[in-house]
């Protein structure tokens, strides 16, 4: 055994795994029959076998792995799938059902073993020693479980046979896919959240199976509801118009039960990402979602939710210069009015707005300013105030060219009693009274002085 305090360790067997592949492939095989099983060398010949090897040994591989014992597969649940998916989906080119021969040998291990062998290896989310409880149906927790990386391989196998639009999906891959979602444990869930994360591609491929199949899933009192909406969010462009108007009910419904899911944030912003961009297509294409339809489903988020989408209104308002457009009525028309919905985040949000809006200033700030509150941290926020309004072509800063609508914005945004004065406050403070003097005997701009130099 190697000394703990040695700073080499000797590992023999991946050497030879790396340069004799067939040897130590051989050697394993022969140990196997004779009941030895050697879990750790089998783990360690799937980690290090070598990419260049022919198509003839990595067959043998491949065929040999499905064919393992079950005690040694699932010992192996987390590792084999992986090296299938990697290799599996090469080797289809040249026999499609040999490939599907031996993912189905594979898959067969999970089903006989049941729930315990489908569950994803990632752990429970901690914070400062306490759990988060967080969900585990979703796509995170698919892509490092074994059924979702046998789902995996199949969608990278469909997606190297190259079909045109409408082609439809192989009946011998539908059934497949159609059967995960029946998977013991998680692994149903995990085939789910990988089937609606390739959503747009499978309906390009077959529209009528997505609609029988898919959709469905989508339905909020559906038992699978959760993962498919999951592994759906993890998308980064919304869906086009035609499969958008299918998904539309249960997209505005989903709203109401996206904090309970669970999730991490990335999944929950995505779909309040989505609402907005989905608001602006409308525009173009009633098929989207309408002011009033935006609303409603706002109406039903959460602090967390309203601020991904004010951070989205504020990516498109400054990208495609859409403020009188689409940014105003949103805010007059979309936005919700209850005071549940006016906090520090979306605040903060509603600033940026703002700060990049140039010469629409004004107007910004009489639009969002019944929707501010009091926010602590606004350095950057006023850091920006202090720069040309377009660095590019140096125009002049916002407080100096419109230091009504300033100070009145600084005034609503900065408490009374702030634990630090914001960064700079003080040049933009003076600016504005060097713009417009007479703002030097305003109640607001004395009590905005005031906190800084009491600091």
């Amino acid at each position: 055994a190697r000394p703990f305090s040695a700073f080499t360790d000797y590992k023999p067997f991946q050497g030879v795994v790396e340069q004799r592949p067939f040897k130590a492939l051989a050697t394993l095989s022969y140990e196997i029959r004779k009941g030895r099983t050697h879990v750790e060398f089998w783990r360690t010949l799937v980690s290090h076998w070598p990419g260049e090897t022919s198509e003839r040994l990595r067959w043998l591989f491949a065929r040999r792995l499905a064919r393992l014992p079950n005690e040694v597969m699932m010992e192996l649940r987390h590792d084999i799938p992986g090296w299938l998916r990697d290799n599996l989906p090469v080797l289809a080119r040249s026999s499609l059902q040999g490939a599907l021969n031996v993912w189905d040998d594979t898959i067969e291990h999970f089903f006989r073993a049941g729930t315990e062998s489908t569950e994803s290896s990632m752990g429970e989310v901690t914070v400062a020693g306490v759990p988060q409880k967080r969900s585990r149906r979703t796509y995170e927790h698919s892509i490092n479980s074994p059924v979702g990386k046998m789902t995996e391989t199949l969608y990278k196998i469909l997606g190297g046979m190259k079909l045109k639009r409408l082609a439809g999906i192989p009946l011998e891959l539908q059934s497949r896919l159609e059967r995960l979602f029946h998977a013991p444990g998680e692994g149903s869930d995990h085939a789910v959240s990988q089937a609606t994360r390739q959503l747009k591609l499978l309906y390009v491929l077959d529209p009528q199976w997505v609609r029988d199949r898919i959709v469905p899933l989508f339905e909020l009192d559906h038992p699978q509801a959760e993962p498919a909406w999951n592994g759906y969010l993890y998308n980064t462009t919304l869906l086009d118009p035609d499969l958008f108007v299918l998904m539309k009910p249960y997209f505005l419904g989903a709203f109401k039960h996206a904090s309970s899911w669970r999730w991490n944030t990335g999944p929950v912003g995505r779909l309040h990402e989505f609402l907005v961009v989905a608001c602006y297509w409308n525009q173009k294409d009633a098929r989207y979602v309408s002011y009033k339809e935006a609303r409603v489903a706002l109406q039903q988020s959460d602090d967390e939710g309203l601020a991904q989408a004010v951070g989205m209104l504020a990516t498109i308002v400054k990208d495609q210069r859409a403020w009188k457009s689409f940014g105003k009525p949103f805010i007059q028309l979309a936005w919700p009015r209850e005071v549940r919905t006016r906090s520090k985040s979306t605040s903060l949000q509603f600033s940026t707005i703002a700060v990049k809006s140039g010469n629409h200033f004004p107007d910004v700030v009489r639009t969002i300013f019944p929707l501010l509150v009091p926010v602590e941290h606004l350095d950057l926020v006023v850091h920006r105030l202090e720069k040309a309004d377009d660095e590019h072509e140096k125009k002049s800063r916002l407080a100096e060219k419109f230091p009504v609508p300033m100070l009145a914005l600084l005034d609503r945004l900065i408490p009374d009693d702030p634990r630090t004065a914001p960064y700079n406050l003080v040049l933009v403070l003076n600016m504005m009274a060097t713009a417009a003097p007479h703002l030097r005997q305003d109640q607001r701009w004395r009590r905005l002085y005031n906190v800084v130099t009491r600091r």
